[in-house]
């Protein structure tokens, strides 16, 4: 199977409880800023509705959990998967 290092993308924890400037961020990573609006907007929303956290070391999980998410979910997009 795909096994896919997130090492890398560490630089995304800071933006994982703001789901909309997530997005963005991995727009631009991994689909060149070619996602749509409307796109974008799906995956917002998606990562919202993402259960919060209580405690700290759940927090840092689901935060690497939401980084994950947005990956996962932008290279499944028609946009997401091609690469120009």
């Amino acid at each position: 199977g795909l096994v896919i290092d997130y090492r890398p993308m560490t630089s995304l924890i800071p933006y994982a409880r703001t789901p909309a400037a997530l997005v963005d961020q991995v727009n631009t990573i991994l689909a060149a800023g070619s996602l749509s609006k409307a796109t974008t907007d799906r995956l917002t929303a998606l990562l919202a509705a993402l259960p919060p956290t209580g405690t700290q070391s759940a927090t840092i999980a689901t935060d690497t959990e939401h980084v994950r998410s947005a990956i996962y979910l932008t290279i499944s997009t028609q946009q997401g998967a091609t690469q120009k």
